[in-house]
């Protein structure tokens, strides 16, 4: 195992892209069975610097196209999957982690909000709806339940204005500063027939693949 993961970094080192992008997948799977600490050790060096490498932000955007369109002459009969790093998801998986435990206990949240948390879903909150009617009908009350759906809720968050509840003097300095790192200065392509293989950068909200996007979403829609 060790004599394949040596292999396999000295064929990156003699490569000219960044060594994020160089060493595969497998390689920092096994390292990790070997010395489970190195790798953490290594994302938490980033949260002390604050700072979320652009190599690390570089985004493939797999075309994909949408089932059942009568029509695949429009960009709307098409959708994008951004592909990002294996080591960033890893280093956002361990912020949502934290941000998630801070939000809660710093009440980032409304007490209603059920998904994208750890325990609470979809499930909960149809329960609860489903519970809260029943009551109301036991007392002769008629209910009517009115639905507020927001679509492409991630693409319409302005990442240039602060969340106005993540701010140092309330979410420790450290995951702040990280989280602005994170959500600038993206790079991406397109994986796709006669598309530019070069990385260019470009707007973007919340990353629709991160593990952040949809705490981050709810964090800053929560006083609606």
């Amino acid at each position: 195992m060790a004599s394949e993961i040596t292999s396999s970094l000295r064929k990156c080192s003699s490569s000219s892209t960044p060594a994020s992008d160089r060493i595969p997948y497998f390689a920092w799977k096994r390292e990790h069975l070997v010395s489970p600490h190195l790798l953490l050790s290594l994302l938490d060096l980033l949260l002390k610097l604050q700072y979320h490498p652009t190599s690390m932000k570089k985004a493939s955007g797999v075309v994909l196209d949408k089932p059942r369109k009568p029509f695949y002459g429009s960009p709307s009969s098409f959708k994008v999957i951004s592909l990002l790093q294996t080591v960033s998801k890893a280093l956002e998986k361990i912020v949502t982690t934290r941000l998630s435990l801070a939000a809660k206990s710093l009440m980032l949240l409304h007490h209603n909000q059920s998904s994208s948390l750890p325990v609470l879903c979809a499930f909960n909150v149809v329960f609860s709806l489903v519970n809260t009617i029943r009551t109301r009908q036991r007392t002769g009350l008629n209910v009517t339940a009115m639905f507020l759906g927001l679509m492409e809720g991630l693409d319409n968050v302005n990442i240039s204005m602060p969340f106005p509840s993540l701010k140092p003097a309330v979410v420790p300095l450290y995951m702040v500063a990280w989280i602005t790192s994170f959500l600038s200065y993206t790079m991406g392509h397109r994986l796709s027939q006669g598309a530019l293989n070069s990385f260019s950068p470009f707007p973007v909200s919340p990353p629709q693949r991160s593990l952040n996007s949809p705490l981050l979403f709810i964090i800053f829609v929560g006083s609606l």
